[in-house]
């Protein structure tokens, strides 16, 4: 054989070999395995622009305990919480759930970020709040106590512009109602 059919021999072989290499190559990268668990402290969803629209991350909790009416945050005890926080195209926050050990809550938040809305489940209550657009309390729809010294079961809470309780409708423990309410010069006047 001469070298010129010897040369194109090699190249033929040489040919087949990277077309078999890249064949090869290419069945593997579709076969990466799947890890069954990705262990981290904070996950991020980015749109295509790379903003975080999403992000699953650890926060310090500690708002929502029992008997931490009143208290400072260095009074409460801190502990960090999971988190599922949603974002809008500005980077405004506008949902979010947490988790603790006492309960959970989940927030909707205005496109302001303000907070507009708020479900809670927890050793405390069970209820939803809902906020005027200063983020002061406007009504409360509970289940449970509203606070630990409380003797009802069930009710519904509104509030004035300065965020004050103006009118309570409740149930006790047996299922008896009561109104209450309170007139911004002071004094409560209940039923029965």
């Amino acid at each position: 054989m001469g070298r010129a059919k010897w040369a194109v021999v090699m190249a033929a072989l040489c040919l087949v070999v990277a077309i078999v290499a890249m064949a090869y190559a290419a069945g593997q990268a579709k076969a990466v395995p799947v890890q069954e668990v990705v262990r981290a402290r904070r996950f991020e969803l980015v749109d295509e622009n790379g903003r975080v629209r999403a992000a699953l991350q650890f926060t310090i909790g500690g708002w929502s305990k029992p008997g931490t009416e009143g208290k400072t945050k260095e009074e409460i005890e801190r502990e960090e919480i999971p988190q599922l926080v949603l974002f809008d195209e500005r980077g405004t926050k506008r949902a979010d759930l947490n988790v603790d050990r006492h309960g959970s809550w989940f927030a909707l938040s205005r496109e302001t970020g303000k907070l507009g809305a708020m479900l809670e489940a927890s050793l405390r209550n069970n209820g939803l709040a809902v906020f005027d657009l200063e983020q002061k309390r406007k009504i409360t729809l509970v289940a449970g106590e509203l606070w630990p010294e409380a003797t009802y079961q069930h009710g519904i809470v509104l509030y004035d512009g300065e965020g004050k309780k103006t009118a309570v409708l409740v149930t006790d423990a047996e299922g008896k109602p009561q109104l209450s309410l309170f007139p911004p010069k002071g004094g409560t006047w209940s039923a029965p």
